[in-house]
């Protein structure tokens, strides 16, 4: 089980042993962690990176603006290595993960 806490400090819980250890997810941002490719794996969403372009989204109200835009990234919560997935995402889209082949990675 993945929790987070109103700063986006992310913790996992194994539920067999009740034993929580605190994870790192760089450049997590709200509303965070959207679903677990696999046991060790979640895709999130963040702000850019440091060095990347700073891209906005179009079509937008008169009234609010442009938006940043963000990026979807896989971390393994066991070695914390991170990546980009998806660039340059439009905030105001909805994401889901899934997989079609159940024995594929």
């Amino acid at each position: 089980l993945l929790v987070r806490d109103f700063d986006l400090h992310w913790r996992a819980l194994d539920l067999s042993t009740n034993v929580s250890r605190p994870v790192s997810a760089p450049s997590a941002m709200f509303p965070g962690a959207i679903g677990f490719a696999d046991s060790e794996t979640v895709l999130y969403w963040a702000w850019p990176a440091a060095d990347s372009e700073v891209r906005y989204t179009e079509n937008n109200s008169p009234l609010v603006g442009k938006k940043r835009m963000l990026e979807l990234r896989l971390v393994n919560l066991h070695s914390g290595g991170c990546r980009t997935v998806v660039s340059a995402i439009d905030p105001r889209r909805k994401v889901s993960i899934g997989c079609n082949d159940p024995g594929s990675r």
